[in-house]
C-alpha cells in the first residue's frame, strides 16, 4: 500500500480544442495549455484561407498533439466537416472546446446532451459585436450559450457583455497574445536586424514611422489612413506591412495624391523579419472598422512599440496611457493628437505588454 504522504500522480484532463488553422498568434498558447491538460487541437483547414502562412516553420515550433478535421466543405467562410462524432469516440475527451459559434460548434452543442465531457467554446467578438448581435446569429448565439459550461473570451469587457446575455455562462479570459519570454528569446538579433531593414529600405527624411500589419482588405480601413498622410506632421511616414486584394487600389490611390514619399506598400511578412520590422518602427496604427480582436497589437506592443487604434478595434482592452492611445473614427480631427501622443509612449526596447498569457492558461486549465 503507497504511504499516504507520497504524492499521488493523477491523470490530466484530456481536452480536445477545434480551431481553423495553425497561426502564429495561436501557438504559444496551445504549448503553454498543453503543460497544464493533456491537449489535443483538432485544425479544420491545413492553411488559413486569407494569410498563408508557412506551416513547415509554425509545426516546428508546436510543443501539443494535433490532428486535422479537413474532409467536408466551406461555406461563405464558414467550415462544414464529417467525422466530428467519430473523433470525439477514438479520443474520449473530458472537455471538448468549440471554435465561436460555428457550424462545428453548434453540431458539439447537439452532442453534448449525451456526451461525458464538458462542453466549452471560444469567442473572439469584442462587446460592440455582443451587443449588436441579432436575427440568425444570435438565434444560433443563444442556441449554443444554453448548452455551454463555459465560453473562453479575450478580455474582461467581452465577458461582462457575454454574461448580460446569459447570467449563468461561466467565462475565462486568454488575449490573443504570445508568451514574451518565448517571443523575445532572440531579442537582440530580432532589433539588430530591424534596425539594418529600416536604414536599408526607409527614407532617411522619414524621422517617425508608422507601420500598419495586416491584410489590406477593406474592414482595415486603410484608403482612411492613408487619407489621414496628406496632413501628416514633417518627418512621418506610413508604412504599410502586409498583402491583399485591395494593394491595386491603394496604389493608386498613393500615386494619385502624390503620396510615394510618405507612404510605402512593403509587402508581406513573418516570423522574426516581421518582429524586427514592428520593433524598429515607432508606433505601430489599426484603422480598422470591424476588428474583433487584432493579434499585432499584442505583437507590437510585446516588441516595445506603442500603438494607437481605433475605437472598433477589439485589441484596445490591451491599451492604457502606458502603451498607446485610441482615437475615434467618427472624428477623423482626433487622428493626429492621438498618433503624436502615443508615440511619446515608446520607453526603448522593453516590453509595453502589461498581460501575461501564462497566468491566463493557469486560470482557464483550473476551470476547463
Amino acid at each position: 500500500m503507497k504511504d499516504s504522504s507520497e504524492e499521488i500522480d493523477l491523470p490530466m484532463k484530456k481536452v480536445l480544442v477545434f480551431h481553423p488553422a495553425l497561426a502564429p498568434y495561436r501557438i504559444d498558447f496551445f504549448n503553454l495549455l498543453s503543460e497544464r491538460v493533456d491537449l489535443v487541437v483538432v485544425f479544420l483547414l491545413r492553411n488559413l484561407e486569407d494569410q498563408k502562412f508557412d506551416q513547415s516553420k509554425l509545426l516546428a515550433m508546436t510543443r501539443f498533439r494535433y490532428r486535422y478535421l479537413d474532409r467536408g466543405f466551406n461555406f461563405k467562410s464558414r467550415f462544414f466537416r464529417f467525422g466530428v462524432r467519430k473523433l470525439l469516440k477514438e479520443e474520449k475527451p473530458d472537455v471538448v472546446v468549440g471554435y465561436e459559434f460555428s457550424p462545428i460548434t453548434c453540431l458539439l452543442a447537439l452532442l453534448a446532451r449525451h456526451g461525458r465531457w464538458r462542453f466549452w467554446t471560444s469567442s473572439d467578438d469584442n462587446e460592440m459585436q455582443i451587443e449588436s448581435c441579432r436575427g440568425v446569429r444570435n438565434a444560433i448565439r443563444s442556441f449554443v450559450l444554453n448548452r455551454l459550461d463555459g465560453i473562453i473570451t479575450t478580455n474582461k469587457t467581452s465577458s461582462l457583455a457575454l454574461k448580460a446575455v446569459n447570467q449563468k455562462i461561466q467565462t475565462r479570459e486568454v488575449p490573443i497574445v504570445h508568451d514574451t519570454a518565448s517571443m523575445r528569446k532572440n531579442a537582440d538579433r530580432v532589433f539588430a536586424e530591424g534596425m539594418s531593414w529600416r536604414r536599408e529600405n526607409i527614407p532617411s527624411s522619414w524621422r517617425k514611422i508608422l507601420v500598419f500589419v495586416g491584410r489590406l482588405a477593406p474592414e482595415k480601413n486603410l484608403h482612411w489612413l492613408v487619407d489621414r498622410m496628406k496632413d501628416s506632421p514633417e518627418g512621418i511616414g506610413l508604412l504599410i506591412v502586409g498583402d491583399g486584394d485591395e494593394r491595386s487600389s491603394l496604389e493608386r490611390q498613393i500615386a494619385n495624391n502624390e503620396l510615394c514619399n510618405r507612404v510605402i506598400l512593403a509587402g508581406r511578412f513573418e516570423g522574426d523579419a516581421l518582429y524586427g520590422i514592428m520593433a524598429a518602427s515607432d508606433l505601430l496604427v489599426l484603422a480598422s472598422k470591424f476588428e474583433p480582436f487584432g493579434a499585432v497589437v499584442a505583437e507590437a506592443l510585446a516588441w516595445g512599440t506603442p500603438v494607437a487604434v481605433s475605437d472598433c478595434v477589439g485589441a484596445k482592452t490591451l491599451i492604457d496611457d502606458y502603451n498607446g492611445r485610441i482615437f475615434p473614427l467618427s472624428d477623423q480631427t482626433m487622428f493626429w493628437p492621438c498618433v503624436m501622443d502615443a508615440m511619446s509612449c515608446k520607453k526603448g526596447c522593453h516590453s509595453l505588454l502589461r498581460t501575461d498569457l501564462r497566468s491566463a492558461v493557469d486560470e482557464l486549465a483550473g476551470a476547463l
